[in-house]
């Protein structure tokens, strides 16, 4: 009987060594997008360092629907993690959003700066979010700028324009209503087939995802003012992470905050190679005078404090303005296109 325990048991051993984890991956980053090219390596290293024991089912593309969609599938654990805008991200916990205040960023090192102190207290907020997931490396899409079917050189000229909002997206329907813009809510699946159709004249993106979703064919202006700077984030269900061995645990986050960064190195290099292709491509860049800046930068800044108390908190909105504050002035590098 001891004898047929020891078996037993050596068996049941030999099943859970050998199982493997398969992570349903979904993004809305184009297939064949630098996004999708670092997450196809970085699933490669991963099945190589575990063995084979851990790999990615990766479904890029918006397959598996909006960033909403994703967030909603992951609730039921259809998919087990997301690569996420800020938007995406708000859906599982709102007071991540803090990170995403329009006109907060001018230089990519304070955007590092920033999600590098406040890293753990961002990962506290998502492992309590609804569903609750971990962290495993910050990313971005980068710099968004306002692209549309005619020019747009100040406040008075974006308020008669049917502008697109990002379905479901408090922090852009407040940022809107802080400029006095009416915008149409859409899905972001939705956007070709509206710029195609007139239903909207402009939108809001990175340079990359301007020419990657192909909207740069439906539009003729960029703005040459960086509204916001799109970040986001891989992360994982805590569930499922949790299901994992602590070498499993230790090989995942290794492997993917090197290659989260990868897709913030080059995404920065993308969005500027992206702007020069749109140009080539017949965008023509539309400059706005410091004064019509400055109207567009404090109407919009209104949010940051109308939203203290409602996406977050007004210690977090504190924290932040002193981190952007604290970078040093020796790296401030405009934004701006030149």
């Amino acid at each position: 009987m001891r004898t047929f325990v020891l078996v037993l048991a050596l068996l049941m051993s030999s099943v859970v060594w050998s199982q493997t984890t398969e992570i349903k991956l979904a993004t809305i980053a184009p297939a064949g997008s630098s996004w999708d090219k670092i997450t196809t390596k970085m699933n490669e290293e991963l099945k190589t360092k575990s063995g084979g024991k851990l790999s990615f089912k990766i479904y890029p593309g918006g397959t598996q629907g909006d960033e909403k969609d994703v967030v909603r599938k992951m609730r039921i654990k259809q998919i087990h993690a997301g690569g996420f805008t800020g938007n995406g991200l708000g859906q599982i916990a709102p007071q991540i959003r803090v990170l995403e205040l329009p006109f907060l960023y001018k230089t990519p090192q304070e955007i590092d700066y920033v999600t590098g102190k406040m890293g753990s207290q961002m990962e506290a907020v998502l492992s309590k979010g609804n569903p609750p997931v971990v962290l495993l490396g910050w990313a971005e899409a980068g710099f968004v700028y306002i692209y549309s079917n005619k020019p747009i050189k100040k406040l008075t000229d974006l308020k008669g324009t049917k502008v697109w909002q990002w379905e479901g997206d408090p922090l852009a329907a407040a940022t809107f209503a802080s400029l006095g813009v009416a915008p149409v809510p859409l899905a972001i699946t939705d956007v070709m087939t509206a710029l195609s159709t007139n239903m909207i004249e402009a939108v809001y993106v990175p340079p990359l995802g301007c020419l990657a979703l192909q909207w740069c064919s439906k539009v003729k202006y960029m703005t040459d003012l960086p509204v916001v700077n799109s970040m986001g984030a891989l992360v994982m269900l805590q569930s499922e992470y949790n299901k994992l061995s602590p070498d499993q645990q230790k090989i995942l986050r290794e492997v993917t905050a090197k290659y989260t960064r990868e897709i913030v190195d080059q995404t920065r290099k993308d969005n500027l190679q992206a702007v020069e292709e749109t140009k080539r491509l017949g965008v023509q860049i539309v400059s706005v005078d410091e004064k019509d800046r400055q109207e567009i930068m404090d109407a919009a800044k209104k949010v940051w404090t109308d939203q203290a108390g409602k996406l977050y908190t007004a210690e977090q909105l504190l924290t932040i303005q002193k981190l952007v504050a604290e970078v040093t002035k020796g790296h401030s590098a405009s934004a701006q296109l030149h």
